[in-house]
């Protein structure tokens, strides 16, 4: 496969996905849209799985707000319902895929490190990771949620939405958000051990395994999708979602430079 916007690696039976959009991999419709593409396309492939992986200090530092902001309302539909499809395809993937998360993610890249089987992040205390959606005025979906909760628990997902709570590596690792933590030099070494595991098994009992596992999990997902994804777009267009985003850029920007 051939795509700008991602670096695949191929190995014995799996294959890495390295996200290729600049130093924060911000998810923008055309990495969304690669990466939907690639998932869907993925089990033609020969490989059994896919480890995904960001670059440097980096996973991905969630939607691209800047693309958000510049948007007419139908291309923030388009964008939102590309990202919510490619969320729902990850989660429903039969095969199995592995977050090696090198760096920071928060927001839309913690959503797709919950999407996958398993997460190894580095261990360094500068990386945050969680849906931190609130402080810029997006509105997590019913099915985000259920999907924060599958991993974290109800109680938890509920009040770190409502605070946008982002976690250190340690925090993650104890509420079960990621699953490993290990030094930045090993997060991929680690995340392939763990795809090896997962492929000694017969391949089509894991699979079959991992569908039953999450079968409730997604017939939930499905049944919220509609309503909850329509109500954030909705949302974000009449509570002034780009004057918020563009004053929280604004105030990034200053940050920086004090």
């Amino acid at each position: 496969m051939n795509d700008s916007k991602l670096n695949i690696t191929q190995k014995e039976n799996y294959e890495i996905c390295q996200f290729n959009n600049g130093r924060g991999n911000a998810l923008n419709l055309e990495l969304i849209q690669s990466l939907n593409k690639y998932i869907l396309a993925f089990p033609e492939r020969e490989a059994k799985g896919v480890i995904l992986s960001g670059q440097e200090n980096i996973f991905s530092v969630g939607l691209d707000i800047k693309e958000l902001i510049a948007q007419e309302i139908e291309e923030t539909r388009v964008f939102f319902e590309s990202f919510f499809e490619l969320v729902m395809n990850m989660v429903k993937a039969p095969y199995p895929i592995v977050s090696a998360i090198n760096g920071h993610s928060p927001a839309g890249g913690c959503v797709l490190a919950i999407a996958s089987d398993f997460r190894v992040m580095a261990d360094d205390d500068r990386f945050q990771i969680g849906l931190n959606e609130l402080p810029v005025g997006i509105m997590a979906t019913p099915s985000i949620f259920h999907l924060y909760r599958f991993w974290i628990g109800s109680r938890n997902a509920y009040q770190y939405l409502l605070t946008g709570k982002q976690m250190s590596p340690l925090e993650a690792k104890k509420v079960g958000l990621v699953d490993e933590i290990v030094s930045q030099e090993e997060v991929l070494e680690i995340a392939e051990m763990k795809m090896q595991e997962y492929l000694s098994f017969d391949y089509k009992t894991w699979c079959g395994m991992k569908r039953n596992l999450r079968t409730k999990l997604i017939q939930t997902m499905e049944e919220d999708r509609s309503n909850g994804h329509v109500a954030t777009i909705d949302h974000f267009e009449n509570n002034n979602g780009k004057e918020i985003l563009t004053q929280k850029v604004m105030e990034l920007m200053s940050k920086r430079k004090q």
